[in-house]
C-alpha cells in the first residue's frame, strides 16, 4: 500500500487542529510553594467552596489545579493556624492567546479546549505570609513600696570650742 502524500499534513493539521495553544505548551497543574515567616506553620488550602484540598507545613511546595471549570479560574484561601489567610488567584496564561496564530485550530483551542482543560490559567509559582502569633502578656509583679527612710538625725553641733 503506497502512503499518500497528503496524509502527514493531514494528521499534522489535525493534531494541531484539536488542541488549544495553552494546552501544548502550558499546564493545568501548577506546583505552588506555600511559605510563610517563620517556617514550619501548618496551613489548609481550601477551594471557592470552602472544601479542604490539601493539608502541609511551610515551606512545602503543593499541586494546584489553575481552572475551576469551563472558562473560570481558581481561587484557593491558605489559612494558618495563627488565623493568617493568604489567597491564591489564577490569571489568564499568556500562552492563552497564542491560539490566534493557529487560525481555525487556534479558535478550537481559544474556545473549547484551554477553557475545558484549565490551561488557560496559571497559578503564581509561590505565596508566603508574615505569621504574627499573639505572645502572652507578663504581668510585671508589683514592687513592694520602698519605706520611706527617715532623714538621718544630725547631731547637736557644740557652739563652744574646746580651748586648749
Amino acid at each position: 500500500m503506497e502512503k499518500s502524500p497528503i496524509l502527514v499534513p493531514a494528521m499534522l493539521a489535525f493534531v494541531v487542529a484539536s488542541s488549544g495553544c495553552a494546552s501544548i505548551v502550558s499546564e493545568s497543574i501548577y506546583p505552588v510553594m506555600i511559605d510563610s515567616f517563620p517556617p514550619g506553620k501548618n496551613f489548609v488550602v481550601k477551594n471557592e467552596d470552602g472544601e479542604k484540598v490539601i493539608t502541609g507545613k511551610t515551606p512545602q511546595t503543593i499541586p494546584l489545579e489553575a481552572g475551576d471549570g469551563f472558562f473560570d479560574g481558581a481561587t484557593y484561601k491558605v489559612e494558618f493556624a495563627a488565623g493568617n489567610t493568604l489567597t491564591i488567584d489564577s490569571s489568564i496564561d499568556p500562552w492563552y492567546f497564542g491560539n490566534a496564530i493557529f487560525g481555525v485550530g487556534g479558535l478550537i483551542g481559544f474556545v473549547i479546549v484551554d477553557p475545558a482543560t484549565g490551561a488557560m490559567w496559571e497559578l503564581p509559582e509561590s505565596v508566603s505570609a508574615i505569621i504574627y502569633e499573639e505572645t502572652p502578656r507578663r504581668t510585671v509583679p508589683e514592687r513592694a513600696t520602698p519605706k520611706k527612710q527617715q532623714a538621718p538625725t544630725k547631731r547637736p553641733s557644740s557652739t563652744k570650742r574646746r580651748s586648749r
